[in-house]
């Protein structure tokens, strides 16, 4: 393997081993210690890749970012763009994310926990939570549009959609930290 590849392998393993670590122990766990052992590295060559724990917990959540978004994505194509209008589609969709996050405990916490931090770690998360937010009202809209063209351009259509989600994200957060049911 080519030094190029060598490296970008171990970033991967580093990146890896951050995440099942997360998963596991949760973001305020994480140690430089506990990543290079996973990843069997030493734990000065973790600093040829990483600044920092933070660095490390920023590459372990853009990481992340990009799978959740790609499995969105996956869903939301489902069906092709007639089935985007379509409320059993759209409910399949939601209930998948909504599974996601369900059974990906860990993650879900290190959403909720670290979405007001203002590290680079609470940066990524924001713009996954907006991107994830932006994706839901736009199945409403392509809902909306179905059942009243015209209504879905109205901008009390935008307040309400940014309000049900909202609040579906609140509630959500609720059950995750045991605040309800």
């Amino acid at each position: 393997m080519r030094r190029k590849g060598i490296r970008e392998e171990t970033h991967r393993r580093l990146v890896a081993a951050a995440i099942e670590l997360i998963r596991q122990e949760g973001a305020e766990q994480l140690t430089t210690t506990a990543v290079t052992a996973r990843a069997g590295i030493t734990q000065s060559g973790f600093y040829h890749y990483f600044k920092d724990i933070e660095d490390c917990k920023r590459a372990a959540a853009q990481r992340i970012a990009v799978e959740v978004r790609q499995f969105v994505a996956d869903y939301r194509r489902r069906g092709g763009p007639e089935a985007a209008a379509d409320p059993t589609v759209i409910n399949d969709r939601h209930e998948a994310i909504l599974r996601l996050f369900l059974y990906e405990g860990r993650f879900a916490e290190l959403l909720l926990r670290f979405r007001h931090d203002p590290s680079p770690l609470g940066k990524v998360l924001r713009e996954l939570i907006d991107q994830l937010r932006g994706d839901l009202v736009d199945d409403l809209r392509q809902l909306v549009l179905r059942i009243a063209p015209g209504a879905a351009d109205d901008r009390r259509f935008w307040v309400f959609a940014r309000f049900v989600v909202g609040v579906c994200c609140g509630f959500g957060g609720r059950v995750l930290y045991g605040w309800l049911c």
